[in-house]
């Protein structure tokens, strides 16, 4: 999420304290995450997620990777399989935010009982819902940077939703019905700005709709 702030600063050209600001922030929240000691094997599997996509980016050099990696491994099998919620789901609100900040939205999205994902500017899932993921037979981790073509599909379908993202990013809020997984559900994407008002992602949601015919 502070990547996509930074992304977004950068593209509209922003401050150069704003920018550092973001880079600091972004090099915090790595660390922090560099440093966390995964209590279960699905933490350190989010782990490994996490550590692919930063070697795949570029982000760290492959032999940190590699290092972090076969510590990870080496802890796996020590662990249980699985680990109490450490937050309390909650559900969402008629309303989405239109803006939050980062770590408000990250909270918002991941602790939300709903279904519910922020997506960025390139189409790449920035957060994810435990109900999100479970839809899509994965994990929030595992959907993490991943493209939308990625978990949707291709074809037309894929093609509206881009168009329908890229319209919510433009402040053009989009609510439709739309035929997910054999069913029908009503679909939401809304902009999120920055505190400073800066656009750097957007709410997408989706709620089942009892009866009636999806019209995508």
């Amino acid at each position: 999420m502070c990547e996509a702030q930074l992304k977004a600063a950068l593209r509209h050209e922003g401050s150069t304290r704003l920018h550092a600001t973001l880079f600091r922030k972004s090099d915090e929240l790595l660390a922090r995450i560099d440093a966390h000691s995964p209590a279960s094997r699905h933490e350190v599997d989010e782990m490994l997620d996490f550590f692919a996509r930063r070697r795949v980016d570029g982000a760290i050099g492959a032999s940190e990777a590699f290092d972090r990696v076969a510590e990870l491994l080496a802890l796996r099998d020590t662990l249980p399989g699985a680990n109490a919620p450490t937050f309390r789901l909650r559900p969402l609100g008629e309303e989405l935010p239109e803006t939050r900040d980062m770590e408000d939205l990250a909270r918002f999205v991941t602790r939300s009982s709903a279904r519910l994902a922020a997506i960025g500017h390139d189409a790449r899932y920035l957060a994810v819902s435990g109900p999100t993921a479970e839809f899509h037979n994965t994990t929030p981790g595992k959907m993490l940077g991943k493209h939308v073509i990625e978990v949707i599909g291709c074809g037309h379908q894929q093609t509206r939703e881009r168009q329908r993202l890229a319209l919510a990013m433009a402040g053009r809020p989009q609510d439709y019905t739309s035929e997910l997984g054999g069913h029908a559900h009503r679909v939401r994407i809304r902009r999120v700005e920055s505190v400073g008002g800066l656009a750097y992602a957007t709410l997408w949601s989706a709620v089942d709709l009892p009866d009636g015919k999806a019209c995508a």
